[in-house]
């Protein structure tokens, strides 16, 4: 299997900050037990097919698991699907009079 690299803008100010601190450095990767080989790495629950050249949009989230533990949770969708729920949502945000449209922007 090759190895995949996905490229993601750190949307959160304290991201971004955590990135400029970090950089070069992993802030996130997969469960690695030493003690647990298999409870460690990640299983791919449903065939999983993206043929090349196919563009998609790519998201990741904060979240905590039963614990209360944080993790980082990655979703993968059709580009067009999600260009059109954003499209739909900047239509039907609240506008502020005496604003511009660029001040409107969403932000994902």
């Amino acid at each position: 299997m090759p190895k995949i690299n996905l490229i993601l803008n750190p949307g959160h100010p304290q991201l971004r900050e955590l990135c400029d601190k970090e950089e070069g450095k992993c802030v996130a990767s997969s469960l690695m037990f030493d003690d647990d080989k298999d409870a460690s790495g990640f299983t791919f629950r449903d065939e999983i097919v993206i043929p090349a050249n196919t563009k998609v949009h790519v998201a990741m989230w904060c979240n905590k698991n039963k614990n209360q533990k944080p993790y980082f949770g990655i979703n993968i969708e059709s580009f067009e699907d999600a260009w059109i729920k954003r499209q739909e949502a900047k239509k039907s945000s609240p506008k502020k009079e005496g604003s511009s449209p660029s001040d409107n922007k969403l932000k994902f």
